[in-house]
């Protein structure tokens, strides 16, 4: 058994057994992945495990930043050769995240990550900074239930997992100066509004 593999942000905030603290109807409700459980039980490295699976990730090392107008923003991250990138699509109004994993410009998985409050996913961004190879859960309200990312983050890069609520995923890994553009981006499109009221809940498993 490994040591303990929450980090200072992670500890504490999972429930003590497994079912998620959701809205939704206990019906709806899927038990949390195998990996995700091991991991909560502090049995597996989380990240190890899933580098293995996903053993060889493109290396994405080019960005660009468009603003389109005042509610909808855009960064294509992809390889020196363009082969593989990754579109992350910002929705303000809508409160919407999109993370677009795309091959050769003809195959593309789209992950949409939705009610994710302004203190929660500028928490994330704070995670991934400390660069303590924890995973950062980026997710919102009914947890695995639905689209969400694992990223973390090692000196010289960072891998990013992606996982669907429709039975596929995706990786990629990141270059620190990338990744690093890509966080300051989406920080100064997420920080709170004069008025907005998010509160981050106590148990919410970030």
């Amino acid at each position: 058994m490994i040591e303990n593999a929450h980090n200072q942000f992670i500890d504490e905030t999972l429930p003590a057994r497994r079912e998620p603290d959701m809205s939704a109807s206990q019906t709806d409700v899927k038990p949390a992945p195998w990996i995700l459980q091991r991991h909560f039980d502090g049995d597996i490295d989380l990240d190890q495990e899933l580098n293995t699976r996903f053993y060889a990730m493109p290396v994405l090392s080019a960005i660009k930043l468009r603003r389109l107008d005042a509610g909808y923003a855009t960064a294509m991250l992809s390889t020196q050769d363009g082969a593989a990138s990754l579109r992350v699509d910002v929705d303000l109004r809508e409160e919407m995240i999109e993370f677009v994993f795309t091959l050769r410009s003809m195959l593309g998985l789209k992950f949409t990550l939705r009610q994710i409050g302004e203190g929660q996913r500028l928490r994330w961004l704070q995670i991934i900074r400390h660069q303590e190879a924890s995973p950062a859960f980026f997710w919102g309200p009914t947890r695995w239930n639905s689209d969400y990312l694992i990223a973390v983050a090692h000196q010289y890069y960072v891998n990013l997992y992606a996982f669907s609520a429709n039975n596929f995923e995706a990786a990629a890994r990141i270059t620190p100066d990338v990744m690093g553009q890509l966080l300051n981006w989406l920080e100064t499109l997420w920080q709170p509004q004069p008025g907005s009221d998010d509160t981050i809940p106590s148990r919410n498993g970030w």
